[in-house]
């Protein structure tokens, strides 16, 4: 295909694009994975060049399998014999392309306005599946992959609903949500301050009283965790959880009077290095939740993840001791131990990296 769009390219170049080209990019994809979980996090300290680095990890990541999947699927209508043998392997790796789309866990979103366009990637997850079952319909039941392939299928599309859901959770409508109490439209102002003026008009005795505002159970374990002096590790988690109050500040949500006193009243009683202790751990609450896969090592979220990973590693363990690989070259079956090894290296190291993490100590 390629010699017939660029006949300018070298016969030789085009001859090693036939062989190696679905081969290099899945690779290319594993890589991208790899190399975007661990430099990700390095996202909230580093500047210019270091940003560009990521953004551009963060855009192929993202891109790349959508490519592959179009070359596999290039590849099948070609009635060469030689591609025909290779359609099981790669529908095999198309699976793993839609769980590379899942993204990694350390960022699902590199802007605030990436999580306002989760409706633009559920319909990118939906065309990329919908395209990933075109490859393997042309290959069942013929192929002796077609049981691997479905739990790979299982767990990326596991993985899409993930980073789906972090997105939405992320975006303003649903934040606000999250970082605001049971909704309370308060006291109609002004109809009370027309009555008000009406009954001194009339001659009436008036008189304002204010009330406080009724505890909640956050302000309650945030009162009870007060304490004078030096703060430890684990109470610093601790506070910084309690204040997920005032993170409604970041999406434009007013405090009240009373919280707002109390913040100045316990920051007041702190010393410097205690209060940026508790600062830095709160903004890093609100990192995870906006652009990372926060949410995915709580509640459903966590039984998920650990379906998706038992279908890897069960996929592991059905090609290693039950997949006849006679048909397969040596490279195919290097670059398919690559895949599973990757994803549940991933998985593993997510899960660890989560464990001992400030938000497990909540």
């Amino acid at each position: 295909m390629i010699h017939k769009i660029l006949p300018i390219i070298p016969p030789v170049v085009i001859k090693l694009w036939d062989v190696c080209g679905i081969r290099g990019a899945i690779l290319t994809s594993l890589l991208l994975q790899i190399l975007l979980f661990l430099v990700a996090p390095f996202r909230k300290s580093c500047r210019n060049f270091g940003v560009w680095l990521i953004w551009l990890a963060y855009v192929f990541a993202d891109a790349i399998p959508k490519y592959v999947v179009g070359l596999i699927s290039n590849s099948q209508r070609n009635q060469d014999n030689k591609l025909e043998q290779k359609a099981d392997i790669f529908a095999f790796w198309a699976a793993f392309l839609l769980l590379h789309m899942g993204g990694a866990d350390s960022i699902t979103a590199f802007a605030l306005e990436d999580n306002e366009l989760w409706r633009r990637h559920l319909l990118s997850l939906g065309v990329q599946a919908a395209a990933v079952i075109s490859v393997f319909i042309q290959t069942f039941p013929n192929g002796n992959l077609w049981i691997p392939t479905l739990l790979v299928f299982f767990a990326g599309i596991i993985k899409g609903i993930e980073r789906l859901r972090n997105l939405r959770m992320a975006s303003m409508d649903k934040l606000q949500d999250f970082m605001r109490r049971k909704p309370d439209p308060g006291p109609n102002y002004a109809k009370l301050m027309q009555e008000y003026e009406l009954k001194r008009a009339a001659g009436i005795p008036t008189q304002s009283i204010l009330t406080a505002e009724p505890d909640h159970d956050e302000d309650k374990a945030f009162a009870t965790l007060a304490k004078e002096g030096k703060l430890n590790s684990l109470e610093v988690v601790h506070y910084a959880g309690c204040f997920r109050r005032f993170t409604r500040l970041v999406t434009d949500l007013n405090l009240s009077d009373r919280l707002r006193n109390e913040s100045r009243n316990f920051f007041l009683r702190r010393s410097a290095d205690d209060t940026l202790k508790v600062m830095q751990v709160e903004l890093n609450f609100i990192y995870g939740l906006v652009y990372t896969k926060f949410l995915a090592f709580f509640g459903a979220g966590f039984l998920f993840r650990v379906l998706a990973f038992g279908s890897v590693l069960a996929t592991l363990g059905i090609f290693h001791f039950k997949t006849k690989k006679d048909d397969f070259s040596g490279v195919d079956i290097v670059i398919t131990y690559a895949l599973l090894l990757g994803a549940i290296a991933l998985d593993l190291t997510a899960y660890f990296m989560s464990y001992f993490s400030d938000c497990m100590a909540l």
